[in-house]
Formats: structure tokens, sequence, C-alpha cells
């Protein structure tokens, strides 16, 4: 008896543990909860749709001016979104941006690129805990990664973003909330 029980409990776990890592279903519309306020602190190259960054870059002394320019770019890809889509299936999810900008990344091959305007950024997306990571990579050098983490409630989708770059004394690191929007 103690045999069949441990043998239970045994099974119980790996299930448990299997389940738990099985990718979230991101699907939704999603819009941002608290949105940061105008500010012009960030000196991005162009005003993003949407809310300004609320990433502030503590910078290295003794920048090439190539390297300020960049880092202004990652600051703006990394600025928050107002609103957003998930459509998720099997190997692909896809984001679309209140904007209209759509992009698919495929979290089983690893690897994408997405064309940005004139720019083709490379992207590698994977399932972590059951979280979304997506890193991508602008020519140009640094990288941005954004981890999606959906609440238990499933109301709530937790975007963290992490902006990292030579120039940077220290890494960017901001988490957002976004909220389910009901169907309408």
């Amino acid at each position: 008896m103690l045999m069949l029980l441990r043998t239970g409990t045994t099974v119980l776990a790996l299930a448990g543990t299997v389940a738990a890592q099985e990718p979230s279903n991101l699907s939704g519309r999603w819009t941002l909860k608290d949105p940061p306020v105008a500010d012009s602190v960030t000196g991005a190259d162009s005003t993003p749709s949407g809310p300004t960054s609320d990433l502030r870059p503590l910078v290295r002394p003794g920048r090439r001016p190539e390297d300020q320019a960049q880092l202004q770019r990652l600051v703006a890809m990394a600025a928050p979104v107002a609103a957003f889509a998930i459509a998720q299936s099997d190997s692909a999810v896809t984001f679309t941006n209140a904007d209209g900008f759509t992009y698919t990344v495929h979290p089983d091959r690893g690897r994408d690129s997405i064309v940005a305007g004139d720019q083709t950024i490379d992207v590698r997306t994977r399932w972590r805990r059951g979280s979304l990571e997506v890193e991508f990579r602008p020519p140009g050098g640094g990288r941005i990664i954004e981890t999606y983490t959906l609440a238990d409630s499933r109301v709530f989708l937790r975007m963290e973003v992490v902006v990292e770059h030579d120039l940077l004394a220290q890494r960017l690191w901001r988490a957002r909330m976004y909220r389910l929007q009901a169907n309408e």
C-alpha cells in the first residue's frame, strides 16, 4: 500500500511539473494598466505612438555619437505601447500593436527576423517556465529582452523589459502590467 501511495504521489508530482512547463495561452487584446507620464527625458529620435518611455538610461562617459544614437533607438524600441493583441497557435505567436505594426515569432524554431522600417532585426524566442521570452538584437548593437507572464487570474499580463548595451552603466529594467480587454 505504501509503495502504491508513493508511486501515485510521484505520478502526480511529475504531471504537475509537466503542466507547469506548458506554455501559457497569451492570446487576447491587452491594454497598458498605468501609462507613464509624458516627459522629454528619453531623447528618442522620434516620439513613439502611445506612452513615452519609462526607461532612464545611466550612460558611461566617453560615448561615441553612433553608440548614443543606437542607445536612443533601443530605448525608443523598448517604450511601452498603449495596447497590443496577441494571437497564439501551437507553433507561432503574433503580436499586433495598436498602431498596426505586426510581427510573428516561432518559439519552437527559436530564431526569426522581423523587418522594421529599413532594418532587419534578429529575434530569438523561447518558452521559459510558462513565460514567453522574446530577445531582439537590432543592427548596431545592444539587445532588448521582453518576458511575457500571464497572471493566475488570466486578466493581467506582466511584461518585463530589459535593455542592454555596452554604453549603459547598468542594464535598464522595467515591469509593465497590461489588462485583458473585455470582448466587445
